[in-house]
């Protein structure tokens, strides 16, 4: 059964008894107020708001927590192919096999996020073509695909995991503009 309790204030509080739903049946609840608490119902406009300006890319598998060089110990050099299409992070002197602190699995699929870069135009989405090649992704290796509201979802790690990142501003060339993730 269903409770209805009025509150002298005017508040209604409806209460399944048990473990029940409150079902609406293909109908709806209307003039909502934008929610305030965490547990507040959301209306369609506020989530709409919210999502306006992202740009949802596939999910990453890892991301960084440091440039590559003090993570690995490896010199890397950044190669930017053409405008940025084919460009790559080049490792010498050490390979990258884990990033942040987790295997690196999958093949020339796995997809990373380098976002800390101490040159921030290194930063990007990157393929692990192998373990002293990274590849920028193919959905963001020109200057039109890197703009403000670029969203990536991180998959595992250790402390990075379940964590998402949007790119800050867009970027006039690729290896010239910095690429930042917040």
């Amino acid at each position: 059964g269903l409770s209805i309790t009025t509150s002298s204030n005017g508040n209604i509080t409806l209460a399944p008894n048990g473990t029940g739903n409150i079902i609406v049946s293909n109908a709806w609840i209307n003039e909502l107020k934008n929610p305030v608490q965490a547990q507040d119902a959301a209306t369609k406009n506020y989530v709409d708001n919210i999502a306006t300006g992202f740009n949802p890319h596939n999910p990453v598998a890892l991301a960084s927590t440091q440039d590559l060089a003090t993570y690995t110990g490896a010199t890397v050099t950044y190669n930017n192919g053409t405008a940025g299409v084919g460009a790559n992070l080049v490792l010498s002197g050490n390979t990258l096999t884990t990033l942040d602190g987790t295997a690196i699995t999958g093949g020339s699929s796995t997809r990373l996020l380098i976002k800390n870069q101490a040159n921030a135009v290194q930063n990007g989405v990157y393929t692990y073509t192998s373990n002293t090649v990274l590849t920028r992704a193919t959905d963001m290796d020109q200057a039109s695909e890197i703009t403000g509201g670029d969203y990536v979802f991180v998959q595992t790690g250790v402390s990075q995991a379940s964590s998402s990142w949007v790119e800050q501003g867009a970027v006039g060339n690729v290896g010239v503009g910095n690429i930042t993730f917040v």
